[in-house]
């Protein structure tokens, strides 16, 4: 028999107090390592514009002036959120004959325990919020992996590499998408190819396994591409481009260091901070892929107002001695201005 909720949410005020607390457990949203909207209303657009000018001969009296010296063009997609939950049940009959027994108040009525609400039913929300931070790097839809696995893996730039094809697959399937899947296809209608399909990223051709004897040369062979391609046009100023990579990459940056056998090491550390090039990186739950290109192009969207999500916890159906609780949470991810971004694997 399904459970019955009785009693109220908690006002959407609380609720977005509560989201952001969650969100404050995802380092990459508290850290603001890319782009956070968290007024994204679902069916809505994220819109892009491009301006490119001319220059042209002096008009003293504007007689010849046509306007045709700056061209400004806007491309509106819509982006829908993502509805997921995280739940559980909380079995207070279980906290019979442990330490936790002794904060349950004496009588047959009361079987909540403060001591377990304040040491273990509170980590849920850095659970959430480590959960969120996993999914933002890895992992995507079973529609969006349909979708990937139905393109033509080919060398070329315009065409996913087959191991970044093989890697999609193996990502969790979740309940939004990752910033690699969503670079890798999306809806996009700023794209040389307006509307779903592979993005317009900038591929590193041939990307393999790294390990600490060729990761110096991997990172160069991303680090040139970057810049071949985005050539100062990036949208910004390129020495705010960061390079996004896998955890496993600061061991492999150390174990190069190591073994370099010149001066100056590929990868600078100080302290816990790693630069290539002087570009700062960032090291998330990215598995297999790299992304490099200015953090403000990679978006993750959620709404901390819609009424609809919402934090929950109450008594189980029939008075039971326990309680369930559920989280109802939207999010998508989205890249822009695609075309500057590096994408190491896609």
């Amino acid at each position: 028999m399904a459970d019955n909720y009785t009693g109220s949410k908690y006002p959407q005020s609380i609720v977005e107090e509560i989201f952001k607390d969650v969100y404050s457990e995802a380092r990459t949203l508290s850290n603001g390592l890319v782009n956070v909207d968290i007024n994204h209303k679902s069916n809505t657009e994220v819109t892009e514009t491009t301006t490119s000018v001319l220059q042209q001969a002096y008009d003293i009296d504007g007689v010849d002036l046509t306007g045709a010296g700056t061209v400004n063009d806007t491309y509106a997609t819509v982006v829908n959120l993502n509805k997921f939950q995280y739940d559980g049940k909380v079995l207070y009959n279980q906290l019979n004959g442990t330490r936790f027994e002794k904060s349950i108040k004496a009588g047959a009525a009361d079987y909540i325990s403060g001591e377990y609400e304040q040491k273990v039913v509170a980590n849920r929300i850095p659970a959430i919020g480590a959960s969120v931070e996993k999914s933002i790097w890895n992992g995507a839809t079973t529609a969006l992996k349909a979708s990937i696995a139905g393109l033509t893996a080919g060398a070329s730039q315009g065409s996913l590499t087959a191991y970044g094809q093989a890697l999609i697959p193996l990502m969790p399937t979740n309940q939004f998408n990752s910033i690699p899947a969503t670079i890798i296809y999306n809806s996009s209608n700023a794209k040389t190819v307006a509307g779903a399909g592979l993005g317009d990223y900038i591929k590193v051709l041939t990307p393999i396994v790294l390990t600490s004897a060729n990761i110096a040369d991997e990172y160069l062979k991303m680090y040139e591409t970057h810049f071949a391609s985005v050539k100062g046009n990036g949208g910004s100023s390129t020495m705010i481009h960061k390079i996004f990579a896998p955890l496993g990459d600061k061991a492999l940056m150390v174990s190069a260091n190591k073994g370099a056998t010149t001066v100056n090491p590929d990868f600078v550390q100080i302290g816990d901070n790693f630069t290539y090039n002087g570009y700062t990186i960032e090291f998330v739950d990215l598995d297999g892929f790299r992304i490099m290109g200015d953090p403000d192009f990679l978006l993750f969207l959620t709404d901390l107002t819609n009424d609809a999500q919402s934090f929950e916890q109450q008594r189980g159906a029939n008075l039971a001695d326990f309680q369930i609780w559920k989280s109802i949470m939207y999010a998508e991810t989205f890249p822009v201005n695609q075309r500057y971004i590096t994408l190491y694997g896609g």
